[in-house]
């Protein structure tokens, strides 16, 4: 770089030494922004991550059916084939009323499980036993359920065929259960 042409440099910057300034803030508050936010990003996704996995326990992969209905012997035909520890666990949805009270809530999850669920996830000392439920803490809370609370499970019956199936459609019963 030539001696004027730098001289012109640097008078040009002291001439317009604010607008200068002021752009030179403006890059300084915009890259801290930015950093800020790739940062915050960065942070939330493992986050997220983390509470995603802690969730899923150990679980690697999940097979749904969708509509269908599967046998529970699938689980153990694929540990079979596999080697890989499998588990079946049945998910549909219903609605649970307390007991006593009345208090409700609908489309609630209900996750069908057996005994090897709380062993395959290395879980220690949980066990659901027949005629009990485990209802997480969110709904407990809702509607002010205690452990040794009865409540009413209602749901549609399950059945091995799709509730679409032209041939043989579902009768749509349903089915209560008091746990």
């Amino acid at each position: 770089m030539s001696p004027r042409l730098f001289k012109l440099i640097i008078k040009s910057l002291l001439f317009y030494r604010k607008q200068v300034l002021n752009q030179a803030a403006v890059i300084v508050i915009l890259s801290l922004v930015i950093t800020g936010s790739l940062l915050t990003g960065f942070s939330v996704r493992s986050s997220l991550k983390e509470a995603a996995t802690g969730k899923l326990g150990n679980t690697g992969y999940l097979i749904s059916s969708g509509l269908r209905y599967f046998d529970e012997t699938v689980s153990d035909k694929l540990t079979g084939a596999t080697g890989v520890k499998c588990i079946s666990v049945l998910e549909t949805e219903a609605v649970i009323q307390k007991f006593d009270t009345g208090n409700y809530k609908e489309s609630v999850k209900v996750f069908g499980i057996s005994n090897n669920f709380f062993p395959f996830h290395e879980t220690a000392l949980k066990y659901v036993g027949p005629g009990e439920a485990a209802v997480n803490e969110t709904a407990a809370l809702r509607m002010n359920l205690k452990p040794g609370d009865e409540i009413i499970l209602t749901q549609k019956q399950i059945s091995d065929l799709p509730a679409n199936s032209p041939f043989a459609p579902s009768t749509g019963e349903i089915a209560s259960y008091v746990f």
